[in-house]
């Protein structure tokens, strides 16, 4: 298998495989965290399924089908990626097509991602194709919440709970796989909640200045008391990373408070984190935290929520949270 997998994933990898090849079930759900390398892991088994040179769990990697396959050309394999809303008609489009004559061998495979989109009448359609499916037709659904799919379809379905590795081996990866020191990786995982692509994205992009831009900001905003400002560099599309750098920066000046050294995230951020820690007491610091927690179930729930608007709502209270309940100590 030329296409190797990431490290944490091998494991589901083989077990996946095992059953397949036992016939035990025809409709698997995955649910992991983001960020885990889920598609390529489903990828491989595709390619294991209709290999034309497939030697126990490993796919050759080079025969027509696996080139089709990795290039997203191969007729017998539907896939579906949810957003908040799709049409019935383009599920029931996917569902006529697997029960047509397979084109390229005597299998089908239909791979539904962020299957926790999917509406009840969605999951009831999908669920009779499920319950009577047709021969050789091998499902995969996809989801980061699992309590969101109903359970009339979670019943049906074999559930892989993918979990991540342990931080010392999310180092040590992260360490094989990019040219940067212990210090960093580690910090990179700590930042990334110890997803390692995550933390390897953060390390090789844009995300590490964006980082320490954001900081630097938030120290001069908070000393001028002007958090307005903040509006302007807190993207939607990066919002989940500028919340994580909001509550590991605060939640490391509770550690600082409790001088708990060892376990600071953000270590080249010493300036910051004793600025907060010094001029906050510990229970507005918490609910500093508590408020962006709480923006943050608003904005991923909310349909169509006024993503400016909620951002606006937000700062303003976290201004009023900061401003009315500080230490009076003089800073510099």
């Amino acid at each position: 298998m030329k296409n190797k997998l990431y490290p944490w994933l091998l494991k589901y990898y083989k077990k996946i495989i095992k059953m397949l090849k036992k016939r035990q079930h025809h409709s698997i759900l995955i649910n992991s965290d983001k960020n885990l390398g889920i598609n390529k892991l489903v990828l491989n088994i595709k390619k294991w399924i209709f290999c034309e040179n497939i030697k126990k769990e490993f796919f050759c990697n080079k025969c027509i089908k696996c080139n089709l396959i990795e290039k997203k050309k191969f007729f017998d394999i539907y896939y579906l990626k949810l957003f908040k809303k799709i049409k019935i008609n383009n599920l029931r489009e996917i569902i006529k097509k697997i029960l047509l004559t397979p084109q390229y061998s005597n299998k089908k495979v239909i791979y539904i991602e962020h299957s926790e989109l999917l509406t009840e009448l969605e999951s009831n359609t999908l669920l009779k194709i499920i319950e009577e499916p047709p021969k050789n037709t091998i499902f995969f659904l996809q989801t980061n919440k699992i309590k969101n799919i109903i359970s009339t379809l979670k019943s049906r379905l074999y559930i892989i709970n993918i979990f991540n590795e342990k931080k010392k081996k999310n180092i040590k990866w992260l360490l094989k796989n990019t040219n940067f020191n212990y210090k960093k990786c580690k910090q990179a995982i700590e930042i990334s909640n110890n997803i390692p692509l995550l933390a390897k994205k953060i390390l090789l992009g844009n995300s590490w200045k964006i980082r320490k831009y954001f900081y630097k900001c938030l120290l001069k905003k908070i000393k001028k008391k002007k958090l307005i400002d903040l509006l302007n560099i807190i993207k939607k599309e990066f919002i989940i990373f500028f919340l994580n750098l909001i509550y590991t920066i605060f939640l490391d000046s509770i550690k600082y408070k409790k001088k708990m050294f060892n376990f600071i995230i953000n270590i080249d951020q010493k300036k910051l984190i004793i600025f907060i820690s010094k001029k906050f007491k510990k229970k507005i610091i918490y609910k500093s935290i508590n408020s962006w927690m709480q923006f943050e179930k608003n904005i991923l729930n909310i349909n169509r929520i006024n993503y400016e608007l909620v951002l606006l709502e937000q700062i303003f209270k976290w201004e009023k949270i900061l401003k009315n309940n500080v230490n009076n100590i003089l800073l510099p």
